[in-house]
This record gives C-alpha cells, sequence and structure tokens, in this order.
C-alpha cells in the first residue's frame, strides 16, 4: 500500500513571512504586548504603515506596564526602529540609546544609532560604535564596511585599512571591500580628503 498524501521531496523554502492582516496567536497560546509588538514591528519592516503604528502602540504600552520594561533592549531596539521609520530621528537615537544601555551588543541599535549619527555628521559617535559592532562580531559585514569609511573619510588610513583587513579574513569575497583596500593602499583613494 501506498500513501500518496506523502511527498516524496521536502520543500527547503521557507514560508513567506506575513505582511499585513491581524496577527493571531495560535494553538490558545496568550501573548502579551512586548510579543504582539514585536511581531507587529516585523511587518512594519516589511513595509507595512498600519503594523508599524500598531507595534508602536503596544511596544509603548509594554514600556509602560511592564516591570523590567527598562532593561528590555529589544523592546526598546524595536521602538527606535519604528521612530526611526517615522522620521523622528531625536526620538529614535533615545530609544536606541536605552538599548545599548540594556544591552551594550545590540548591534542592530548600535548600527542604526550609528546610521543616524553618521546622517548628523556625528562622524567619531558613529565610527565608536560601529567599532563596538565590528569588535563585538566580526561578522557584521555592513558595520565593518561603514566602519572603514568613516575611518578614511576622518583621515584614518591605517585604522580603515585594518578594518578592512579584519573584514577581508572573515569575509574573503567581499568585492567592495577588497576594492576599497586596493585603491586606499595605492592612494588612488585619498583618506580625509574630502
Amino acid at each position: 500500500m501506498t500513501d500518496h498524501w506523502i511527498k516524496k521531496r521536502i520543500s527547503n523554502s521557507r514560508l513567506p513571512l506575513a505582511t499585513n492582516g491581524e496577527l493571531e496567536t495560535v494553538g490558545g497560546i496568550t501573548t502579551d504586548d512586548r510579543d504582539l509588538g514585536l511581531a507587529y514591528a516585523q511587518m512594519a519592516a516589511r513595509g507595512n504603515q498600519a503594523a508599524g503604528e500598531r507595534a508602536m502602540t503596544l511596544l509603548r504600552r509594554a514600556e509602560h506596564n511592564e516591570s523590567g520594561a527598562k532593561r528590555d533592549h529589544e523592546l526598546h531596539a524595536q521602538l527606535g526602529f519604528l521612530e526611526q521609520m517615522s522620521g523622528k530621528s531625536d526620538a529614535a537615537a533615545e530609544e536606541y540609546q536605552i538599548a545599548l544601555e540594556a544591552d551594550p551588543y545590540d548591534s542592530l541599535a548600535a548600527g542604526d544609532l550609528a546610521l543616524l549619527r553618521a546622517g548628523q555628521h556625528q562622524f567619531a559617535d558613529a565610527s565608536r560604535l560601529w567599532r563596538a559592532v565590528f569588535d563585538h562580531d566580526p561578522a557584521q559585514l555592513g558595520a565593518g564596511m561603514n566602519l572603514a569609511v568613516v575611518e578614511c573619510e576622518l583621515g584614518e588610513r591605517a585604522a580603515a585599512l585594518a578594518t578592512l583587513d579584519r573584514l577581508l579574513e572573515f569575509a574573503p569575497d567581499t568585492q567592495k571591500a577588497k576594492v576599497m583596500a586596493q585603491e586606499i593602499s595605492s592612494g588612488a583613494h585619498k583618506c580625509g580628503a574630502h
């Protein structure tokens, strides 16, 4: 007897992540404002503005009602992200700062705060933040690349080359890093010349 309902091949493709609609818990599990807010924030990251507003409401409520919320880096990092998406850079920076006080190794909060600082031409602060992320986790290639760019802009040629060398140690096929390192080494790209 053959069971024709059994798949001969298992699909390795992931189910698509929700991008809109109402989220519901499964199996009678209850959830709190924090967890539901974090789930809606994921939908907001995929462009759903209504989910972003819902996430903000739920996370703000969790921030005010849950004990220990001040030490919840994930909650504050997501609030920062939502504020940043809403164009509120100062509020976003405050939330990212709270997230980093709760967990100095929160790479998302540090990276997003560094982007805000770089946008405000606070390059030394952006460099410090990206350095912390990249030192803690050299697989954070975006942080490493951004760090090298800022170091070079600040005229720190040797530091930029050292950052690029370290990045290439962990990701030797990163073409952008290879090209930048070659251009800095050859003098085709002058650090601090901008």
